[in-house]
């Protein structure tokens, strides 16, 4: 039995129109190892999804967005990975999150794989964005996970900042935006890392 409920969303590009919330589809929600294998054995692999293409894994309760509740205080260390990697980086991030393996206890709220062009992002989201400790303590973790995997960058973006950021500026469309609509939570921008 995992220690919380957890759901797997897929989240397609749609029309500019469409909300945020509209295009991430419910796929699975599960509390046990089991129940969560019956369905991932039958997803196909990451490298296999289309560019635009996004999963989440959330606990239950959690919408992957800047603006929920859970998240709205927290933030997100984004990983940016060649693409011949991405199908084990992204198992082993999964396995250690429902394993309940990142430090501290109850801190992580989801994952969010996003496949791009020429390379794919990781975001791993948490709860306390302002405490430096919970913050550091989840970058050891994830670098210690990933010490052998090649990653082009690793780096920490605050959920406030991006929603306070200015909209018509360029970099604005690569921290998450969803197209000018409310409700942001894609995996990370696409250019390269400003800061770790």
């Amino acid at each position: 039995m995992l220690m919380q409920r957890n759901k797997m969303m897929l989240e397609k590009m749609g029309k500019s129109a469409e909300t945020y919330e509209s295009v991430i589809k419910p796929i699975h929600s599960f509390q046990t190892v089991e129940d969560f294998f019956s369905c991932y054995t039958h997803m196909k692999k990451p490298a296999l999804y289309p560019q635009g293409a996004y999963i989440h894994i959330f606990v239950d309760g959690v919408k992957p967005m800047w603006e929920d509740e859970q998240c709205k205080d927290g933030g997100r260390w984004v990983i940016k990975i060649p693409k011949n990697h991405t199908n084990k980086i992204w198992e082993d991030l999964v396995y250690n999150m429902l394993g309940e393996q990142f430090r501290p206890e109850n801190e992580v709220l989801g994952l969010v794989l996003g496949i791009k062009q020429n390379f794919d992002i990781i975001s791993l989201w948490n709860k306390s964005s302002q405490d430096k400790e919970k913050v550091d303590q989840l970058k050891e973790d994830i670098q210690a996970l990933l010490e052998k995997e090649p990653m082009i960058s690793l780096e920490y973006e605050v959920f406030q900042e991006l929603l306070n950021a200015p909209k018509d500026k360029p970099e604005f469309q690569h921290r998450g935006g969803f197209r000018g609509g409310r409700g942001r939570g894609r995996g990370g921008r696409g250019g390269a890392s400003h800061h770790n």
